[in-house]
């Protein structure tokens, strides 16, 4: 049983150290390179914006990327739904 722990610490070791080797590339360069030469020749509307957001229900915050346009519609409808709710919980009031 011994020399199954020690073979099997050993085997581990051995792929956690092997894996520090291999080189890991970040993505996020390129693809900021991309978004910036399709936002200089991209309509107002078509450009894309991206920022960090934590989903409703959960607290991991991951980046999303949007059209300004979807981001004006999305946020029209919200306003428009806010103002409607305001107007409900003030025709209930005394």
């Amino acid at each position: 049983m011994r020399y199954l722990f020690v073979i099997l610490f050993g085997l581990g070791a051995m792929v956690y150290l092997g894996g520090c080797g291999l080189e890991w590339k970040d993505h996020r360069a390129e693809e900021e390179a991309s978004l910036r030469r399709y936002n200089a020749t991209a309509k107002p509307q078509d450009r894309i914006v991206c920022s960090i957001e934590a989903q409703t229900g959960t607290l991991i915050r991951k980046r999303v990327c949007r059209r300004v346009g979807d981001v004006n519609l999305i946020r029209g409808i919200t306003q428009n739904k806010l103002i409607e709710l305001g107007m409900r919980g003030s025709e209930k009031r005394p």
